[in-house]
């Protein structure tokens, strides 16, 4: 084992892969939640924009992203698939560990798009999550267009306008 640690000790200490898997998540997602949460609560006393609150969720992960940490990289490789085929227990026992942080983006999110109807931010917001998740995961170092890199300052600011244009995109006009 890559640790150094044997599987016994590993099921001792932790009980379940859940936990142990658990355990990696909040290793990682509290220093991230931490900044997210300090991003946020900046911009919100000042008259905060749709692009700040995304720009506080976004900033903090790809920064950490591209601190060139190998335990890092696989670690986002994991959460860019949790987010895409989600494992339903993992699913749950994430949303309960950081659903209230993850509600207080969305509840500042809409605040900022009251002109969408609650099923229009619902799915804007899905299709948003989409985007950060490949955004996550290798696609920024690995394209089908070419073989560069985006550094993560470019392309938090690109992440962002892009998600600012879908969730300022006209409704769709009502069915006939």
């Amino acid at each position: 084992m890559k640790a150094g640690v044997n599987v016994a000790a590993i099921h001792y200490h932790f009980e379940s892969k859940m936990a142990l898997t658990l355990a990696v998540f909040s290793r990682r997602l509290e220093p991230i939640n931490q900044e997210q949460h300090q991003l946020l609560a900046r911009y919100e006393k000042t008259e905060c924009c749709q692009e700040d609150v995304l720009h506080a969720f976004i900033l903090p992960v790809l920064a950490v992203r591209d601190d060139n940490d190998e335990g890092a990289e696989a670690f986002f490789r994991i959460l860019s698939n949790t987010f895409i085929e989600p494992d339903e227990a993992l699913f749950r026992a994430l949303y309960e560990q950081f659903g209230d942080a993850l509600k207080r983006f969305v509840g500042t999110l809409r605040k900022t798009l009251p002109e969408l109807t609650d099923e229009d931010f619902q799915v804007r917001f899905l299709f948003a999550l989409g985007a950060f998740s490949f955004s996550i995961g290798e696609a920024l170092r690995r394209t089908v267009l070419g073989e560069f890199e985006i550094q993560a300052d470019i392309a938090v600011e690109k992440l962002v306008r892009f998600l600012s244009a879908g969730f300022k995109a006209p409704p769709e006009p009502p069915p006939t």
